[in-house]
């Protein structure tokens, strides 16, 4: 007996490597454009739930994980973790340029008590110059972003190297 796998390919696989691929789209979309990251990450997740459930309908029931619970899986997580870090991005390039300026006002003052023990603050000359920030949170986010734009693929093609190594080797079943 052998299995045809065109039906499987075709109908779950191709869609969902397609849906994962899709989910990157938004790695290149501004960070600004909130409205269409969200939606992308939003709809992409759905479909790929969408396509969870369907893949699971032609498929007899069985207590173990079966080969296309894996790769389901996993392309949800693909889905999920990019729709996850746009969530960083946009967290890391709200980091607003007035916060960072309090943060900077507070490291040169500092609060002395007197007797009475009433505070009063001082405003402290730095004694080495200023340190430039290396990265703050714009620029954060958009390295976030490129590293996105690389790390995610170069993942998934690892994933897919190993999933069709392990599951198109041949079963030996010698009884």
């Amino acid at each position: 007996m052998e299995r045809l796998y065109g039906f499987f390919i075709l109908q779950t696989y191709v869609p969902s490597i397609l849906i994962v691929i899709l989910s990157w789209v938004s790695f290149w979309v501004n960070m600004d454009a909130v409205p269409a990251r969200i939606s992308l990450g939003v709809t992409t997740v759905l479909t790929m739930a969408t396509q969870l459930s369907g893949s699971k309908v032609s498929i007899p029931k069985v207590s173990y994980p079966k080969a296309i619970d894996v790769w389901m899986s996993m392309c949800m997580m693909f889905v999920f973790l990019s729709l996850v870090e746009y969530a960083f991005v946009n967290a890391l390039s709200r980091e607003s340029e007035s916060e960072k300026k309090k943060r900077e006002k507070c490291e040169d003052e500092k609060i002395f008590a007197d007797e009475k023990g009433n505070g009063h603050r001082i405003t402290m000359a730095p004694a080495s110059p200023p340190r430039k920030c290396l990265c703050n949170g714009r620029e954060a986010a958009i390295n976030l972003e490129r590293a996105a734009r690389v790390i995610f693929p170069v993942v998934f093609i690892t994933f897919n190297i190993i999933y069709w190594s392990v599951y198109t080797q041949p079963i030996n079943r010698s009884s």
